[in-house]
């Protein structure tokens, strides 16, 4: 058997970072075994790299959303939320927004007003997106609001994210108010005052609805993956059939 590598050697290997070493096994550049929450690669796998063999060759059309019908799961996406009373929005591997938010909460909106914070939130979501892909589907936000994420594949890849809650655990108390409004209205440009009347509209979930939240977001992926599946058949259905036309 070969050797496993680590993470930390496969960079010192390919003289690359840990984030571009996550990327490459979520775009299929590279193949690994997760053991727990560590990644361990043979080192044929890395050997076949330098080679120039790759397990999948992935040709993005159009930017990194074009694979994703986003009209038609945006409509899921908003019918589910609606029924569910969750927010959620999907992006894709790289933390880049596939879907808008559906159910946003005023709090939210008065963040993503603001053109900082409107930054602050994309890069949350790129962070989100990395720590799902080490395995870690419970984020916080730099908003201080918490998400979970579940992971979208196609052909055994994960290929996008969604993330569902934009919730607290227990209401806004003293020291959420006293010190993280005002630092992040700071950051953000906002009113500090405006801000927190805005975050007591923040859902807080209890035991009984973070089990819904636990179990929502798995169903709701399955039924999305099945739509771009079926997309898939179709789009190679129509190329087919161009290619005989032509001939």
């Amino acid at each position: 058997m070969n050797d496993l590598l680590t993470v930390r050697q496969v960079q010192e290997v390919l003289k690359v970072d840990r984030i571009t070493i996550y990327r490459m096994v979520q775009d299929g550049r590279l193949n690994g075994v997760k053991i727990g929450k560590q990644w361990r690669f043979s080192e044929s796998e890395i050997s076949n790299l330098f080679s120039g063999i790759t397990p999948v060759d992935i040709t993005m059309e159009n930017g990194s959303q074009a694979q994703f019908p986003s009209h038609c799961i945006q409509l899921v996406q908003d019918v589910v939320c609606d029924l569910s009373d969750i927010s959620c929005l999907m992006v894709d591997y790289q933390g880049n927004m596939v879907t808008e938010i559906s159910r946003m909460n005023p709090f939210c909106k008065m963040v993503q007003s603001s053109p900082a914070g409107r930054v602050s939130c994309e890069n949350c979501w790129k962070d989100i997106s990395l720590k799902s892909a080490e395995g870690e589907m419970a984020s916080i936000c730099h908003a201080g609001l918490m998400y979970r994420t579940s992971p979208i594949q196609e052909d055994g890849r994960t290929i996008a994210y969604l993330l569902a809650g934009q919730f607290m655990l227990s209401s806004v108390d003293n020291w959420y108010a006293e010190n993280f409004i005002e630092e992040q209205a700071n950051k953000i440009n906002l009113e500090a005052g405006s801000l927190l009347k805005a975050a007591a509209t923040v859902p807080v979930y209890n035991p009984e609805k973070l089990k819904i939240l636990d179990d929502w977001p798995v169903k709701i992926t399955r039924v999305l993956e099945g739509i771009m599946e079926e997309r898939t058949i179709l789009l190679k259905r129509l190329r087919r059939i161009a290619e005989i036309s032509a001939v």
